[in-house]
Formats: structure tokens, C-alpha cells, sequence
């Protein structure tokens, strides 16, 4: 259990360190549960109507390695918190799309 807290620690650190958009962030805050989510699912979470509005923000934070797919479902790709995000260096960071 104190692994998983120091880990949730450190990535909080990591978000507040980088600028993301405030999507990109809820998205993470969201994913922090543990719990995997499909874009469907997020975009209800954070009441937006359209979830392909949300495809910007998701495929940049795959691409940093914050997202990974957990598991696909029928045409449900459920995401989950990358497990490489720990490995950001400052380049990552200065390579972040703003949307």
C-alpha cells in the first residue's frame, strides 16, 4: 500500500511540474482512481458532450507515456496511468502540444 501512495506522490508531483491543458489534467486526476475508464466514460466524467472531443488531449498523453491502454472490450479501449511516465525527462516536457 505505501508503494502505491509514494507512486500516486510522485506522480502528482509530476503533473504540477508539467503544463498540461486542464483537460489533460482532469483526465489524470480521473485516472488516479485505479480504476480504467474509456474515453466514453471520461468525457461523461467531466461532462463533456462530445468524448471524440477529448481524443487531442488522450493521444498527447500516450505519446508521453502517462496513458496506456488497459484492456479493449469490443470496440472499448479502457485506459489506465502509464507505467512510463516516470521516465519524463526535461525534453519530454518542452515537447508537450498546448491544445
Amino acid at each position: 500500500m505505501a508503494k502505491a501512495e509514494n507512486r500516486q506522490k510522485e506522480l502528482l508531483k509530476t503533473l504540477a511540474r508539467h503544463k498540461f491543458t486542464g483537460t489533460q489534467y482532469r483526465i489524470m486526476l480521473i485516472l488516479m482512481s485505479d480504476k480504467p475508464y474509456t474515453q466514453s466514460m471520461l468525457a461523461e466524467k467531466l461532462k463533456i458532450n462530445n468524448a471524440q472531443n477529448l481524443t487531442p488531449a488522450i493521444r498527447e498523453l500516450k505519446r508521453l507515456g502517462f496513458l496506456e491502454i488497459d484492456r479493449v472490450e469490443g470496440n472499448n479501449k479502457f485506459l489506465k496511468i502509464g507505467e512510463n511516465w516516470e521516465i519524463l525527462d526535461e525534453r519530454d516536457v518542452n515537447q508537450l502540444t498546448f491544445l
